[in-house]
């Protein structure tokens, strides 16, 4: 296996994001790699129409952009400010639809070698409830993938 060059680092909205940024900051910047910073919106939370907001730049006629999606560029526009200032080449993927399935479409239609995600390591019920996006992706990747155990702010 050649060392990855291309990483998909697919991130939560969350603090979360950020101990999974590190891990692939530190992997690209070993390996002289590149970062596509990737957040997948479900469908399911773009269903509520109060949900969308106008935009100055969009063409007149075209749809609104839900409020998530917005939120999803804002937040990985600061991400990639992260990566910049640590040497590392960055793209952005913002998109909706099922996150596992979305998130190897976009690391075959990027062409990464590796996949970093986080986890919040659930189990029992509230994994079952829940589901697991980080072993949907594990199962399914083409390419290896880096999981990084993340804090689980729902927890007491």
């Amino acid at each position: 296996m050649t060392a990855p060059t291309t990483l998909l680092v697919a991130v939560d909205l969350d603090e979360s994001a950020d101990p999974v940024l590190d891990a692939a900051l530190t992997q690209a910047s070993k390996l002289g790699g590149r970062v596509v910073l990737a957040h997948v919106v479900p469908d399911t939370a773009l269903v509520f129409p109060e949900a969308r907001v106008a935009s100055a730049t969009r063409p007149a006629g075209a749809p609104q952009e839900p409020l998530l999606l917005q939120a999803a560029r804002t937040r990985l526009d600061a991400l990639a400010r992260r990566c910049t200032e640590a040497g590392v080449s960055c793209d952005e993927a913002v998109t909706h639809g099922d996150p596992a399935a979305t998130i190897l479409d976009l690391a075959d239609a990027w062409t990464a070698d590796l996949i970093v995600m986080g986890t919040h390591g659930r189990r029992g019920l509230a994994r079952v409830l829940l589901g697991s996006v980080a072993e949907q992706v594990l199962r399914r990747a083409r390419v290896p993938v880096l999981v990084v155990r993340v804090a689980d702010h729902d927890a007491t």
